[in-house]
C-alpha cells in the first residue's frame, strides 16, 4: 500500500479517474433508491453522477494523452490515509418517511476519538435519524 505522497503522476491520474467512475455509481445508486419517493432528489442525483461521467471522460482523455491507453487499477483503499467510502450496502438508508416530516436539525458530534479513527473527530448527521 503507498502513501499518496509516493504515487507517481500516472497513478495520481489513474487513482482520480476510478474515483470519478465510483463516484458516480454511487450518485447513481442514490438515484434509484430515491426516484420513487424523491424524484426531484433523485433528478438532482442523476445530474450529479453525468457530472462525473464527463469529469472522468476529460481526465481519461487526459491520461491517453499523457499516457496511452493501458489504465492501471488503482482505487482509494490501495492509497494509505486516502478517503474511503462505506460500500452502499452497508450505508444505512436516510428514510423519506423518518425525516420528511421533522425539520433538518444538523449537528456535529464526535463518533470516534482522532486518535483511534485517524479521521475528522465531527461530522454532519441529521439529528432526527
Amino acid at each position: 500500500m503507498k502513501r499518496f505522497s509516493d504515487l507517481t503522476e500516472q497513478e495520481v491520474l489513474a487513482l482520480a479517474i476510478s474515483n470519478e467512475e465510483e463516484d458516480s455509481r454511487i450518485y447513481r445508486g442514490f438515484a434509484d433508491g430515491l426516484r420513487e419517493q424523491a424524484p426531484a432528489s433523485a433528478k438532482m442525483f442523476e445530474l450529479m453522477a453525468e457530472e462525473e461521467v464527463r469529469h472522468r471522460s476529460r481526465l481519461n482523455d487526459l491520461y491517453k494523452q499523457k499516457f496511452g491507453d493501458y489504465l492501471p487499477l488503482i482505487r482509494r483503499q490501495d492509497v494509505k490515509g486516502f478517503l474511503s467510502h462505506k460500500p452502499l450496502w452497508l450505508v444505512r438508508p436516510l428514510g423519506s418517511t423518518r425525516c420528511a416530516n421533522m425539520p433538518p436539525r444538523w449537528n456535529t458530534r464526535p463518533r470516534a476519538s482522532i486518535a483511534r479513527r485517524r479521521r475528522p473527530a465531527a461530522t454532519l448527521r441529521c439529528a432526527n435519524c
